[in-house]
């Protein structure tokens, strides 16, 4: 539960959430570049099969309305030594990884 209201059950789509979301990004999107950045946990890096799963609802709005979807998941420089201990947060390295993915992405 959190201030929104109860959580889904770990991927699973809240289907309320997911229109808010498509409805935000077409507005965005008729008037600016929009790239999204899909962050994995380290855990989630390490689960790939369900990584995959539970993103492919924003994947679909991705394709759907044409801007660009970065799955870190994907990027062969993004590996679970990218993460410090809490397997959230990058390491130094980590970040300077990111940074270049980012960049990359938006050239």
């Amino acid at each position: 539960m959190n201030e929104y209201g109860s959580l889904p059950p770990v991927g699973q789509t809240e289907e309320g959430n997911l229109r808010r979301f498509n409805a935000l990004v077409s507005s965005i999107v008729t008037k600016r570049k929009l790239v999204i950045f899909l962050y994995p946990t380290k855990a989630e890096l390490l689960r790939k099969e369900g990584w995959t799963h539970a993103i492919a609802p924003v994947q679909e709005t991705c394709e759907a309305q044409r801007f660009i979807c970065v799955d870190l998941a994907r990027e062969k420089t993004w590996t679970v030594d990218s993460y410090k201990d809490d397997g959230i947060h990058p390491t130094v390295a980590g970040n300077k990884t990111l940074a270049a993915i980012l960049a990359a992405c938006l050239k």
